[in-house]
Order: structure tokens, then sequence, then C-alpha cells
């Protein structure tokens, strides 16, 4: 269970931004102070469609509410992470963000705090679909572009059609080189395939269970070398007219 300390700067919300990610089972407490009444329509819809539960709270900069709801709920329960979001304190103890949406982002970070350069990131967005740019190098209609890179972008004898219908021959076979040079559309190189492992089955016999069955070997043993068959293994006396005794 997630729980969020959100303190709003104002009336603007910005802080809710990200709730209607959140799940059934996280609760967000909101300390606000709203004169107004009134609330951006944006933030209305998020807290609106969010699975969280959502409380709102009166509160002045000045409050420890805050502080005693923090302590309230680390004591309640030990599995509740408890994380602010806001920009007016700072806590050692649990995190902080200044939004919903970063603090679930930082989730999926394992190093959140590592810088990465620039170059790496346009390098790897230049290795994504650019159909943007084919289109203003050709000067072509984006609109109508992207409608027929999106309905034909699987199928290289589809796209090249609609692309000459579309655009003439010259300008339609100059886009599809292009989409070939640049790996693009149905010249896309197939990613590598997950490995794929089999399941490790394990064995529902536990370890006092087969100590268990040991046990039971060895005295079976003991009994049955002496030519004697032990008691727990003979029929009732009373197997003939059991119904009548029970």
């Amino acid at each position: 269970m997630n729980c969020y300390i959100v303190e709003t700067e104002g009336e603007d919300y910005r802080e809710v931004e990200g709730a209607d990610f959140l799940k059934r089972g996280d609760v967000v407490y909101i300390y606000h102070h709203n004169e107004s009444g009134m609330l951006p329509k944006l933030c209305f819809e998020i807290l609106k469609r969010t699975e969280a539960e959502v409380f709102f709270y009166d509160n002045d900069r000045y409050s420890t509410a805050i502080e005693e709801k923090i302590s309230e709920l680390l004591t309640e329960s030990a599995e509740a992470k408890v994380i602010y979001i806001g920009k007016r304190r700072q806590y050692d103890h649990i995190r902080s963000y200044e939004t919903i949406i970063e603090a679930l982002y930082a989730d999926c970070i394992p190093v959140n705090k590592t810088k990465e350069k620039l170059s790496d990131l346009e390098a790897e967005l230049r290795k994504k679909d650019s159909i943007y740019r084919i289109a203003k190098k050709l000067s072509l209609n984006i609109g109508k572009f992207i409608e027929v890179f999106t309905a034909n972008e699987h199928d290289k004898r589809k796209l090249y059609q609609e692309l000459l219908h579309e655009f003439g021959n010259k300008t339609g076979l100059a886009a599809y080189q292009q989409m070939r040079v640049d790996e693009i559309g149905p010249f896309r190189k197939p990613e590598k395939e997950p490995e794929i492992h089999e399941p490790i089955i394990y064995s529902d016999i536990t370890l006092d269970d087969h100590k268990k069955r040991v046990e039971e070997a060895k005295k079976k043993y003991a009994w049955t070398s002496q030519d004697f068959t032990p008691f727990w293994n003979q029929g009732s006396i009373y197997e003939e007219d059991e119904d009548e005794f029970f």
C-alpha cells in the first residue's frame, strides 16, 4: 500500500498529476487551503478517475497535521510506504517528490538520481520512427502521410502502392526509399526474441514429510524383518460387523 501525503501550492493542484495511474489500495491525503472552493478541470478529472482513495484536509503552512499523519501511518503499518508530494518540506525518513507522476516514474528507475548524457538520449531518439522528418524533407502533407504510414506500416507492398497513389510516383517512391534507409515501418529490424527458459518445478514434498516417511519405513522394516506384522497394518477385528458397532 502506498500513501501519498500531498501538500498543494495555492489552488492549482499541480501536485496531484499522475494520481489517475494509482490503483486500488493506494491512498492520497491532500492537504490544501481552498478559499474559492474551485479547482482546475484537469485536476478534477484526474482525481475523479483514480482508483485510489482520496481524502481532503484543510491545512495552512504552519500546521503540524502533515507530520502527525506521517507519524501515524508509519506507526500503524510497517508495510505502508509513505511518500510526501510537495515543495515545502523535506524528510530524511520518507521519499519526497513534487508530483505524484514524478514519484511513479522514479519507482520505474532503480537509480533515479544518476544523470545521463543528452547526446545519448538524442542518439536513442533517432532510432525511433521519424516520419515527421521524412514528411518535412519531401514537403508532404504530414497528416495524410501519417495516415498512409500507420495504415500500412506492416506491409511493404501496400505501403508502396499507397504512397505512390497519394503522393505520385516520384515523391511517393522517394518517401518509400527513405523509410528503407532509415529502417522504419516495414523495414524495421526485428527485435531479438527473449530467451525462453523452462519453468523450475519444485516438489511439494517438504523435508518434514521426507523425514516422516523415512521413520515409518524404518519401523515397518524392523517389525516385518522378524516375521511379525505390525498392529497398525492389521485389519479391524470388527471388519465383518463394523456397522453394528459404529
